[in-house]
């Protein structure tokens, strides 16, 4: 806004005082009845004469004024969305005339402005030039940017944007991202106001000025994907420097000295070895990313010294085997991501990281043992250690822990979980699931009042459920898919929040209690491949919000009569049940039916007599089974 209008702010404040523009995330979004308004006022500037107007926005008057040349003196913006036109060719002199102008952005322009011959220059009274794909590898030569206050040429065909110095007191922007051919920038020492430069995904430039390292006003840089960039000036003196993104500059083996008000720092996927021990300077840090640095070894002892650092991401740091003491609290660290990483076991200081809410090591395939203070960790909130294939144990809770909410401990080598794992009082998402070699649930499980999620899915060695000696009124959903159950207790019916249970593949299981119907609130009930399973329970009562029933590839010979209770469902699978010989006349009463699936039922021959209306059933499933089908169907 300052580029062009430098008393325009007090304007602006009147105008969102009247609602008639609002500003969000430094963007001006102007009311539509505004936006009309000016733009009546540039039209009636000059009728039929566009080189006469102030300001261009409509592509077929830009494209008229820009390929006619015929001068526009009084032209101070044009804006030019090039998804609008086929292309434009420029002539060198298209922009001589137009010496007032301080706006010119091409966008959507990508391989659709031509200049063949070149261009001479731009206007020198421009402030802010957006050319999306400038076709050319300089800025004109005869280009004096002494008044420019953004430069943004994203997709540009730049190879270095001059020659020599200039005069680039106002300059504050500068964005050339994604410019492939960009192999250096310039001096910038003159750029004393310069704040913002991001040239991320600029594959082929090798260096950086040194004189960005005097630039005491730049508050970002962006070098991301850089992928030949080798070595950094030091930005120790960029005192106002507080974010620095180096992601994916995989030639980077040192990133040296930073300012010491940065608070993001991005170093994903980089070549470090090691991060220098000055990065205790860094007391204003929140922010820092070094994940993906397959070469990182080591941290340094004086982490701890980062007291303001919040996320702390290291995962698939996969040479990182030792995390460093927490030789002091540190308060606010939130978020600690070490997934992926090489680490044997966590130092027992871990308990210092008193506000830690998020802690992830899933995927450390190395991960042993955790530390018995794991427990003091009272602002945890998630505990991912999902995958940790030599986990064998989990360490005692010796106090209640409020905050957990989710522990993953889903592809570990877990046997069992403490009987003090009803300390997590909080808990409400918890995954075992694919813990082969898990046997035993704790007695006290029931304690957990606070679940809703629970799964078991896969403990191929789990044989015996615990009985749920008091109601658990929010578990809702039960997994125990492919573990080796032969039944389930009686008290079951506890779980009386309880809407999902899933059986399926549990090939052990042979009986149901008769206390099934009890789960008032069910609503999926998956025993699909539980091919052990001979007896479907009686339904003492009816079951209203139960809707699916799969009971597919069973062992089942025939259905309860009482199997007409299931008001409510829709969904009933039967499929590949080759002992099923009977259906029991009350399965007319399924009257909320839509879906019957009995498909492979071999030893099924008879259908039982519909004897009223089955309005909702539309899809009905015989094949390979019915030897007589009624009439009355």
């Amino acid at each position: 806004m300052d580029s062009c209008y430098g008393f325009a702010y007090s304007r602006i404040e009147n105008l969102i005082d009247k609602s008639l523009i609002s500003v969000s995330q430094n963007q001006i979004a102007i009311h539509d009845l505004l936006q009309q308004m000016g733009w009546n006022i540039v039209c009636n500037e000059s009728p039929l004469m566009l080189e006469k107007r102030s300001r261009l926005w409509i592509p077929e008057d830009s494209y008229d004024v820009l390929t006619k040349n015929n001068g526009a003196e009084m032209l101070r913006g044009i804006v030019l969305d090039m998804s609008k036109l086929e292309k434009l060719e420029l002539e060198p002199i298209a922009f001589m005339k137009m010496q007032k102008l301080r706006f010119l952005k091409f966008y959507h322009s990508c391989g659709k402005i031509l200049l063949f011959k070149g261009l001479l220059s731009f206007p020198n009274e421009l402030r802010y030039l957006y050319w999306e794909g400038y076709p050319l590898r300089s800025l004109p030569t005869k280009f004096d940017l002494r008044y420019l206050v953004e430069l943004d040429m994203r997709y540009s065909n730049v190879k270095q944007l001059w020659e020599g110095k200039q005069d680039l007191g106002n300059l504050k922007v500068i964005r050339l991202h994604h410019s492939k051919n960009l192999v250096r920038i310039p001096d910038l020492s003159s750029a004393t106001n310069l704040e913002k430069i991001n040239l991320r995904w600029c594959f082929n430039l090798l260096e950086l000025p040194s004189s960005l390292q005097h630039l005491e006003k730049l508050t970002l840089l962006n070098f991301s994907f850089c992928k030949n960039l080798r070595s950094l000036p030091s930005f120790y003196k960029a005192t106002s420097l507080t974010k620095l993104y180096l992601s994916g500059c995989s030639n980077l083996f040192s990133i040296g000295e930073v300012s010491p008000n940065v608070t993001k720092l991005c170093l994903e996927g980089i070549a470090i070895e090691e991060l220098p021990s000055s990065i205790e300077c860094l007391s204003n840090l929140r922010v820092f990313y070094l994940w993906g640095c397959r070469r990182l070894k080591s941290l340094p002892s004086n982490i701890h010294k980062l007291k303001s650092l919040e996320y702390f991401d290291l995962q698939g740091c996969s040479r990182l085997k030792i995390f460093p003491e927490i030789m002091d609290t540190m308060e606010t660290l939130r978020v600690l991501d070490l997934s992926g990483t090489a680490l044997k076991d966590l130092p027992s200081s871990i308990d210092n990281l008193i506000g830690l809410e998020d802690l992830r090591l899933n995927y450390c395939e190395d991960l042993v043992c955790l530390p018995e203070s794991i427990y003091k960790l009272e602002s945890l909130e998630n505990f991912n250690l999902g995958n940790c294939s030599r986990l064998e144990t989990f360490p005692e809770i010796l106090d209640t822990m409020e905050e957990m909410y989710k522990l993953d401990l889903s592809g570990t080598a877990l046997k069992e979980l403490p009987s003090s794992i009803a300390n997590l009082i909080g808990l409400k998402d918890l995954r075992l699931n694919n813990c082969q070699n898990f046997i035993c649930l704790p007695d006290s499980f029931y304690k957990l009042k606070s679940l809703e999620l629970f799964n078991l899915e896969g403990c191929s060695r789990l044989e015996i459920f615990p009985e749920i000696m008091d109601t658990m009124e929010k578990l809702y959903e039960l997994d125990l898919s492919g573990t080796a159950l032969e039944e389930l207790p009686s008290s079951i019916a506890n779980l009386i929040g309880l809407k999902y249970l899933g059986l399926n593949n549990c090939e052990n299981l042979v009986c149901l209690p008769d206390s099934f119907y009890k789960l008032k609130s069910i609503e999926i009930f998956n025993l699909k491949g539980c091919s052990r399973l001979e007896i479907f329970p009686e339904i003492m009562d009816t079951m209203e919000r139960l809707y699916e029933l799969d009971l597919s590839g069973t062992a089942l010979k025939e259905l309860p009569s009482s199997i007409g209770n299931l008001i409510s469902l829709k969904d009933f699978r039967l499929n590949n049940c080759e002992n099923l010989v009977y259906l029991p006349d009350s399965f007319y009463k399924l009257e909320s039916l839509e879906k019957f699936n009995l498909k492979g039922c071999s030893r099924l021959e008879i259908f039982p007599e519909i004897m009223d209306t089955m309005e909702g059933l539309y899809e009905l499933d015989l094949n390979r089974m019915v030897k007589d089908l009624r009439s009355n169907m």
